[in-house]
Formats: structure tokens, C-alpha cells, sequence
């Protein structure tokens, strides 16, 4: 896992997984910590033959939220590589059972983790995939696009396939130098 890089979706071509690798990899990314067993969390598959309608529709819910033409223009080019060339993009739904006796952030902590672990599982699968956020994941009106519920929230979308390249190594911060102890 030493490895993992988060791979552009310019970087990411077909093949994408399998039906049954893809839920390979959704198992492996839903073992995650889940106070009370909610699965606080559900996913939505885009396959690359859906994403030139979906794209569409971002581009409208955009244009009718945004005014700046510059902002526009920077998100039509953003949305057109997120969407266009991946062969699948899964986008993750926070879903927090606001009857529960858990803190709704333990369940946002928990679909966070899903995320995570989607991204490890992905990698350890021969698959590539970045996790995005941004726009989509606050305008309402993409909320409504994908069909979630009123209680539910978009919190990355993940573009998913096979790597043309790997990323270089980044730098990465030391584990030691984030590490203190508590003392009494």
C-alpha cells in the first residue's frame, strides 16, 4: 500500500473492474469502522457510455449557479476531465441516520474511511482512481441530478480505470514528527 498514488482521471483509461472486481472493491472499502452498523454511506456507479449526459447535466446545474464567466469556464474544462476518458466514476452518498445514537460526525467519519479505503482497495486491484470533491459535492442541484435524498450528501466522486502512467512520488510528511506523547 506503500505505493498508492491518486491518479488523474487524464491518466485513467479502460479497462475499467470488472463487475465482480468492482464489488470486490466495494466490499474491501466498506470495512470500515461503523458505529451501530448504519453503513452510513452508499455508492453511485457512472460507466463511460452514461458520462457524456451526466456531464451535461453538471454543466446546466453550473451555468444556472454560477454568474462569473471565468468560474464557469475553469469548471466546464474541471467537469470534462473528471467525466470524459475514465471508463466509470463512483460517487460516494453520505447518508447519516439522524435517529441513531451516534454523532452524526462519527457517521461522517465513517463514510470518510469508506473513501479512503476504496482508494487503497482500488490501487491493491490494479485500478487507478483520485478523489475529488469541489462543486458537485455542495451544489443542490447535483445533489438532485444524482437522485440522493434530501437527508443525503455527495462527498467525492471518484473517477476510476486503468493507468496509462503512475503519478511521480510527493512528498510525504514524517510519521515521527506528527507523532507527540501525552504526558500527565
Amino acid at each position: 500500500m506503500g505505493n498508492r498514488r491518486s491518479v488523474p482521471p487524464a491518466l485513467l483509461r479502460a479497462p475499467a473492474p470488472s463487475e465482480e472486481k468492482l464489488n470486490d472493491i466495494l466490499m474491501l472499502a466498506s470495512r470500515v469502522p461503523d458505529h451501530g452498523n448504519l453503513v452510513p454511506w452508499r455508492f453511485i456507479l457512472v460507466r463511460d457510455h452514461q458520462a457524456g449526459d451526466l456531464l451535461e447535466e453538471f454543466l446546466r446545474a453550473h451555468d444556472a449557479e454560477e454568474q462569473d464567466e471565468g468560474v464557469k469556464s475553469a469548471m466546464i474544462s474541471r467537469l470534462r476531465a473528471w467525466l470524459i476518458g475514465p471508463p466509470a466514476t463512483v460517487f460516494l452518498v453520505w447518508r447519516p441516520d439522524k435517529a441513531a445514537p451516534f454523532p452524526e460526525l462519527d457517521q461522517l467519519l465513517c463514510a470518510g474511511a469508506v473513501a479512503t479505503t476504496f482508494l487503497h482497495a482500488v490501487h491493491a486491484e490494479g485500478f487507478g482512481s483520485i478523489w475529488l470533491t469541489g462543486w458537485p459535492c455542495s451544489s443542490e442541484r447535483v445533489r438532485q441530478i444524482m437522485g440522493l435524498d434530501p437527508h443525503e450528501r455527495l462527498i467525492g466522486l471518484f473517477p476510476l480505470g486503468t493507468p496509462t502512467r503512475r503519478p511521480a512520488e510527493r512528498a510525504r510528511p514524517n510519521a515521527n514528527n506528527l507523532l507527540s506523547e501525552w504526558r500527565s
